[in-house]
């Protein structure tokens, strides 16, 4: 079990807040540095499981953590968990905390629990993939929609066109094959005008893209000119372990030569692109 430093002993006398108690000892409860609870602690324990919904099988290495406190632990390969001296308030007294567990190919479950002086409070988490089709979606058009099935994620059936179509993951769409042109930007079967101003419009962002990447560069290196404590720095392009002038001198020929390429390429798609619309 893992337990972070969110609980600890205070000096007597003194609170998180720079004020004098006449009270010896003193203990707190910190929340991000902050006291929550204040005067002699008393503690319980919280035990429980983590277990698939699908399954119905124990899950092993489940992160379970409280909302504050720190408190927090992994399950076993029993899927059990324990997290043990979890203050539960001034003596006699209960709190309440927000319990978590986690694990990757899951969502996550959040059960509150209230820990009682001296007892063990026993928590169960059923964690399921999915709750319904959104929570197995994978952003990709083409290999079809992913199915929540019984708090399952399905395999997505496959290529959602038809035989005769062609899938267009940028766009989200099926084309007919007859209809997969290269410049055909509009996707509208030919390639006209409108694909032109497309294409033009498209080397117009890349340009104005490049232009603010160049300028965020130049600024940082003229921010990074003049370290020299240690090797490795981001902006030491002649790897001489400082950044200086000779640094300044080879991003500019990069960015020259990054220019060039742009234009280079521009100029190519712009005559593909007029041989298309012959």
């Amino acid at each position: 079990m893992r337990r972070s430093t969110g609980s600890k002993p205070m000096e007597a006398r003194t609170t998180g807040f720079g004020l004098k108690r006449p009270c010896l000892p003193c203990w707190g409860l910190l929340d991000e540095d902050k006291i929550v609870i204040y005067g002699n602690l008393s503690n319980g324990n919280i035990k429980g499981s983590v277990v698939s919904g699908q399954l119905g099988t124990p899950i092993a290495n489940a992160l379970v953590k409280t909302d504050m406190g720190g408190y927090e632990t992994l399950t076993d390969t029993n899927g059990q968990f324990m997290l043990s001296g979890v203050v539960s308030g001034p003596e006699n007294n209960e709190l309440s905390y927000a319990l978590t567990a986690s694990v990757d190919g899951y969502l996550s479950r959040t059960e509150d629990v209230t820990v009682i002086d001296g007892d063990d409070q026993t928590v169960e988490f059923i964690l399921v993939q999915c709750v319904n089709n959104a929570d197995c979606d994978n952003y990709i058009f083409c290999d079809g929609a992913e199915q929540c099935i019984d708090g399952a994620c399905t395999a997505s059936p496959g290529n959602p066109c038809e035989l005769d179509e062609i899938c267009k993951e940028a766009r989200d769409l099926c084309i007919s094959e007859e209809c997969d042109l290269e410049w055909d930007l509009d996707l509208d079967c030919d390639v006209d005008k409108d694909d032109s101003k497309l294409l033009k419009l498209q080397q117009k962002e890349e340009k104005t893209d490049l232009k603010n990447l160049q300028k965020a560069e130049k600024t940082e290196m003229k921010a990074a000119i003049g370290s020299s404590e240690e090797c490795g720095l981001k902006w030491d392009l002649d790897l001489d372990c400082d950044v200086d002038k000779d640094d300044s001198k080879l991003l500019k020929l990069q960015q020259k030569e990054e220019k060039s390429d742009l234009k280079t390429q521009q100029k190519a798609e712009k005559t593909e692109m007029k041989a298309a619309l012959q």
